[in-house]
């Protein structure tokens, strides 16, 4: 990491003003929670099971107070955990009052936490005030399963040092299907694997290279590293469409779940960079390959995308790539040491600003690319930067300088894809007492335009367009700079939703999500709210845009998954639709939909 990136930084800590955590208060009356840890089925006490207790924001304080950006959430003094002994019991002492999260992990079972019954499932915020003593709190853990097979080439032959994970099918938070990696283990000199203590669900099980090949150095002199490492999913396949789910039980011992690895040919795509604004090649750039295929998954926290990518002096080469239609993206880091341009630096308000104006100034490119039956060879790109978006921003009804903090206002261009396998990144602007602005360095792309509402949360956007073409509820088609200037009208009349959760037998359901889902716009994501229920059931929808919306609270879905119009719709009589005005205050019922039976 250079000087200048350090440097970046320790602003960024002074912009953000983070602070250390408050101290704890003094309780006379401190309170406690003690129970114990068993296994089920039996109810035998475990041994070594760890509790870990947090103390949280209230539901009501999270909802009150939105958070604000550029600093740390609230903190609270650390608590120590505790483990059980023969007789599965444990305590808590000397507890402060407030709200807490608790939690018990044991080697060998499914992890859980306070008032979670099934997968999928959040835990429930426990509450307590001075002097209560909680007793009697009862976990009950299932065995973890146990998930073995091998892998082998298409000729039988056992592939060793090759990874093999379990992926699970999710959602991340932006509402893009995701695989999310839970587990992973290497493959031995018989091509075996073993997947541990794995919490029951359905998955994918894929295998590939090495997820640390330092690791493979260690194993001798006396291993062939295997050619065949290229991702592939259970049964054999290298496409994720095609691939076969796994079920896994609590206490289950799934073996010879065996990985045929095809035989397959690979190709090369080779070809060189040159920035357009110098006409030289980039120093450092980042060169992968997406898959055009919308049915292929994205692997979160993964890889860029398949192959294995070398550059230097401006040429590029990714090889072992299968057969397929791909986009090509490339992207040229800026020169971290070179001063940072100075009306970047002007504007600069926020730690965002600041991250915003260092590294998201890369030239870039996109390309289609069709690898066939031959090395894709002689590519030329050229790398530009993005352009200038101008924006015209009023509030209705009054002058932008009127609203507080109207200064760290920032919207926001949001790619349609944004996840790890797009070189298109968030592009933010700021507006002055006039409400003129500009966003830098957007390129070509679909986008969605957002306003960060933790400053003004009161603020919502009601219409943007561009030459009176509405780009507020479709998706901004911008290619090259635009013709006309990105007109955006804010409105601070916006409604509440109080609201009451229930069971089947009217009893409140605390510590529970509730989603707000609008009704018609469903892309749009920012008018998605999701807030926890009280201890008495109780929940607020603060800030909400007008509109129609329908209110939602499962007892068991997906996190995220609730972004899928095919997920929810199932659910949605089982939902309550609201209609919101400008400044309007509705109280409803809402009844939690239970989980499915098995």
């Amino acid at each position: 990491m250079t000087a200048k990136i350090l440097a970046i930084l320790l602003l960024a800590f002074q912009i953000g003003g983070i602070s250390a955590p408050p101290k704890e208060s003094a309780t006379q009356q401190p309170a406690s929670i003690e129970g114990k840890v068993v296994r089920l089925p039996g109810g035998e006490p475990l041994k070594r099971a760890q509790l870990t207790l947090n103390q949280v924001p209230s539901p009501a304080e999270l909802a009150a107070l939105p958070p604000a950006p550029d600093s740390e959430p609230k903190q609270f003094p650390p608590i120590a955990p505790v483990t059980t002994e023969a007789d599965g019991r444990y305590q808590f002492t000397g507890l402060a009052p407030g709200t807490y999260r608790l939690q018990v992990a044991c080697n060998g079972y499914v992890s859980t936490e306070f008032g979670k019954t099934a997968a999928g499932q959040k835990g429930t915020i426990i509450t307590l005030n001075a002097g209560q003593a909680m007793k009697d709190v009862l976990f009950e853990l299932q065995p973890a399963a146990l998930v073995t097979g091998h892998v082998r080439d298409s000729e039988g032959e056992p592939i060793t040092g090759v990874s093999v994970s379990l992926m699970k099918p999710g959602y991340d938070w932006n509402g893009t299907r995701t695989l999310i990696r839970t587990g992973s283990a290497t493959t031995d000199d018989r091509g075996e694997y073993r997947l541990f203590w794995v919490t029951p669900g359905r998955y994918y099980l894929s295998s590939g290279a090495a997820d640390f090949p330092f690791l493979m150095m260690n194993r001798g002199q006396n291993m062939v590293q295997s050619n065949t490492n290229l991702r592939t999913y259970y049964p054999g396949t290298m496409d994720s469409s095609r691939a076969l789910i796994i079920e896994v039980q609590a206490g289950q011992e799934l073996s010879a779940l065996d990985i045929v690895v095809p035989k397959t040919t690979t190709y090369r795509v080779k070809g060189s960079l040159v920035d357009a604004a110098t006409g030289k090649p980039p120093r450092n750039a980042d060169v992968f390959l997406v898959p055009r295929k919308e049915a292929a998954l994205v692997e979160e926290n993964g890889s860029r995308g398949p192959g294995n990518v070398s550059y230097a002096n401006g040429e590029f080469e990714l090889s072992n790539i299968i057969p397929g239609s791909y986009w090509l993206h490339a992207y040229a880091e800026p020169d971290y040491d070179a001063p940072l341009p100075a009306d970047a630096v002007a504007t600069v308000r926020t730690t965002s600003d600041l991250f915003d104006a260092a590294f998201n100034r890369g030239a870039t490119a996109e390309i289609p690319v069709e690898v066939n039956t031959s090395d894709v060879t002689g590519l030329k790109i050229s790398l530009t930067e993005g352009v200038r978006v101008p924006l015209r921003v009023s509030i209705e009804g009054k002058d932008l300088a009127s609203v507080k903090d109207f200064e760290k206002i920032r919207l926001s261009l949001w790619p349609r894809y944004f996840n790890l396998s797009s070189s298109q990144g968030i592009q933010r602007g700021s507006v002055t007492a006039e409400g003129i602005g500009t966003m830098e360095n957007v390129g070509s792309g679909e986008y969605r335009i957002q306003i960060d509402r933790t400053v003004v949360p009161d603020i919502y956007i009601k219409e943007a367009s561009v030459d009176d073409t509405d780009v507020l509820n479709g998706f901004w088609q911008l290619n090259g700079a635009p013709k006309g200037v990105l007109r955006v009208v804010l409105s601070d009349k916006t409604g509440r939703i109080d609201g009451n959760l229930s069971d089947a037998a009217s009893k409140p359901v605390a510590g529970m999500q509730v989603i707000l889902i609008p009704e018609i716009f469903r892309a749009r994501t920012e008018l998605y709210k999701t807030v926890d229920t009280d201890e008495k059931g109780q929940f607020t929808f603060r800030f909400v845009p007008p509109g129609d919306y329908r209110v939602f609270a499962w007892e068991v879905l997906e996190p995220n998954s609730w972004y899928d119009p095919e997920v929810i719709r199932p659910y949605e009589q089982q939902s309550r639709l609201m209609h919101v005005t400008e400044g309007s205050q509705q109280s409803i019922d809402v009844k939690i939909i239970p989980a499915p039976k098995p």
